[in-house]
């Protein structure tokens, strides 16, 4: 059971920790210090945790506003597809997105959709950590049991692209500041995953605003490789 001075606290959009929706005739104590130094309100949850504790939150919340239902939902299956990639890092990722969400809130009036999520907020906290991928060929939609690259000539040639610095359709793999950019966010659709495990920076400028095929450099140089066209000289009669 869940008491009435937590409801009221996800109701009134202020940070909840979801370990305590866990706990079973969890009362909020009177001096914060108290709930600091609570070790069941410091243990990171699992994914299935967090879909239980979240689930609590989520009725709640729209017991009230019934129309945050799908923001919530679609929020939920955003953070799993976080969790299948970053196992270690979801959770750090909701509790500093529900933190800001609610200091946004509380003191200057402003509600931030959780559809939305906050992309900066997500890359500094999961760029650069250990991703859940396939060993086979780096997928972080599958398993490497269900990889079909595991007794396919596939994996030859993938491995022989991987050699060569270029992923599995022949694009050039580029670092910078120890991370790989996004080739997604360089093509001319742009990325479309809302939570990318690359860096999304132009390949040419390094620019965090745009992609290369959107580049001033690369129109530039692409002007540049152009022979001119100069107008044919007029024969003297």
């Amino acid at each position: 059971m869940i008491s009435p001075e937590i409801r009221q606290n996800i109701i009134t959009g202020k940070d909840v920790n979801l370990n305590s929706l866990l706990i079973p005739n969890y009362e909020i104590p009177i001096k914060k210090k108290s709930s600091e130094n609570d070790d069941r309100l410091m243990r990171n949850l699992s994914l299935d945790e967090f879909i239980i504790a979240f689930g609590h939150f989520k009725r709640i919340m729209c017991s009230a506003f019934p129309s945050r239902g799908e923001e919530l939902e679609l929020y939920l299956a955003h953070i799993v597809e976080t969790a299948n990639i970053w196992p270690y890092k979801f959770f750090e990722y909701h509790r500093m997105f529900s933190a800001k969400c609610a200091t946004m809130l509380l003191q200057h009036n402003l509600k931030i959709d959780w559809l939305k999520g906050d992309f900066e907020l997500h890359q500094k906290i999961c760029a650069g950590s250990k991703v859940n991928s396939c060993s086979f060929c780096s997928s972080t939609l599958h398993t490497s049991a269900i990889c079909q690259m595991k007794t396919s000539n596939q994996h030859a040639v993938f491995t022989a692209n991987s050699s060569k610095g270029s992923d599995s359709l022949g694009r050039d793999i580029v670092w910078h500041e120890g991370q790989q950019l996004c080739n997604n966010f360089n093509w001319a659709r742009g990325c479309q995953k809302p939570y990318c495990k690359y860096l999304h920076v132009c390949k040419l400028c390094k620019a965090k605003s745009h992609g290369k095929f959107n580049c001033i450099k690369a129109q530039v140089s692409t002007k540049q490789g152009q022979p001119s066209q100069r107008p044919a000289p007029v024969k003297k009669q």
